[in-house]
């Protein structure tokens, strides 16, 4: 599958809000809302759950519910997206194996201004993705001038878990019912997927890299 190729198909897709600010794309209801504003709601939230502890079991349960939202939207969207009928028309017919609805999906993320999304590693076990000019890692320098002690990409971490999540586990080819029972299997059984971030540009790095393996 040539990535760029399926990113310059969706590019020429039209995508217009409504009178409420909603947009009916992909098969799915998009916001358009600034980065900067979500990544102050997730730092801000971190700041109060993890008030002025010290303890990093705390920060940390605050990091995994932030994940948690990644989850939630992942699952949606990405799922929405890889049931509708334009990935039918623009990316099915691109599919040779299981692999490609991870990479037909990253080229469609590389549309929705998140960040450039690079894949380093694929395999039904492992994902790795590097991330350029992450929108979660950019607001946060922008706003909190950088220097951050801990990675800020918890979106990206979450949707990606969804994502390898939907194609290896709940097999989104055969277009399964995205509902909370579907959600619960994916998330609270055994064997899963986890994910953390391994390097952050809030932190000074490069770019961000996101690592997703299965917890057997």
């Amino acid at each position: 599958m040539n990535q760029q190729d399926i990113t310059n198909k969706i590019s020429e897709v039209e995508i217009n809000a409504d009178e409420n600010g909603l947009i009916s794309a992909f098969g799915v209801q998009l916001t358009k809302i600034h980065g900067d504003y979500y990544l102050m709601i997730s730092e801000e939230f971190e700041r109060m759950f993890a008030g002025e502890t010290s303890d990093p079991t705390i920060r940390e349960a605050a990091h995994q519910l932030l994940i948690e939202a990644g989850h939630v939207c992942g699952f949606n969207t990405f799922g929405g997206v890889m049931e509708s009928e334009v990935w039918e028309a623009m990316v099915l017919p691109e599919i040779e194996k299981k692999e490609d609805w991870i990479t037909g999906m990253i080229a469609i993320i590389n549309v929705f201004g998140w960040g450039v999304y690079h894949i380093e590693e694929l395999n039904p076990e492992k994902l790795v993705l590097k991330i350029e000019n992450s929108y979660e890692g950019d607001a946060y320098n922008r706003l909190y001038g950088g220097n951050a002690t801990t990675p800020k990409c918890f979106l990206a971490v979450g949707a990606s878990i969804s994502l390898m999540s939907l194609v290896f586990h709940a097999d989104i080819s055969k277009k399964p019912e995205l509902d909370d029972v579907l959600y619960e299997e994916l998330f609270l059984h055994k064997k899963k997927f986890k994910g953390r971030e391994t390097s952050c540009i809030a932190m000074g790095d490069p770019h961000c890299t996101v690592e997703i393996t299965l917890n057997s």
